[in-house]
């Protein structure tokens, strides 16, 4: 990418970035890429590469924020695991109860925390099925699900069954 951005005039990388912030803006207030492309005076392709290209950006940057919160949390459950290990080996039979079901509870939480106890996988549905404005708001539904995993929220599947959708 650096190589791209380097035969471009100053400043064309930032106004290209705000100008994918605006699409992306418009987009979501309902406007169709054609008139975003009136609006923002561009091609209708620049106004969809633009869209998808900020979405993508903040797919990425949630993904990022998702798996730096999940090694800080890792860590910190090693750090506990590590002091109850300690104590199981000094501690009188009271105390390695404790620190028996306190390992156990870390266990579990390192299981959520890295999506091992998920009972179904999230599916996403086919895109030719889906308006523009549904997909965009698929994919905001998407992301707030990737965040509340990372949060050990439950998630619910809202993925249509075959025959719900007209095709």
């Amino acid at each position: 990418m650096a190589s791209a951005i380097s035969n471009q005039p100053t400043g064309t990388y930032e106004n290209m970035a705000d100008r994918q912030v605006r699409a992306l803006q418009l987009r979501i207030a309902g406007l169709s890429y054609r008139a975003i492309a009136r609006e923002m005076d561009i091609s209708v392709a620049t106004a969809h590469g633009d869209v998808m290209d900020a979405l993508a950006e903040l797919a990425e940057q949630q993904q990022a924020n998702a798996e730096q919160l999940r090694a800080l949390e890792l860590e910190r459950l090693d750090t506990l695991a590590l002091a109850a290990s300690r104590i199981l080996r000094v501690a009188t039979n009271t105390m390695q109860l404790a620190a028996i079901d306190r390992l156990i509870r870390i266990s579990e939480s390192r299981r959520k925390l890295l999506g091992l106890d998920l009972q179904s996988p999230l599916i996403v549905e086919q895109p030719y099925v889906l308006t523009e404005p549904e997909r965009i708001a698929r994919l905001i539904e998407l992301l707030d699900a990737a965040r509340a995993r990372a949060s050990g929220q439950p998630l619910i599947d809202v993925t249509p069954e075959p025959g719900d959708v007209a095709e």
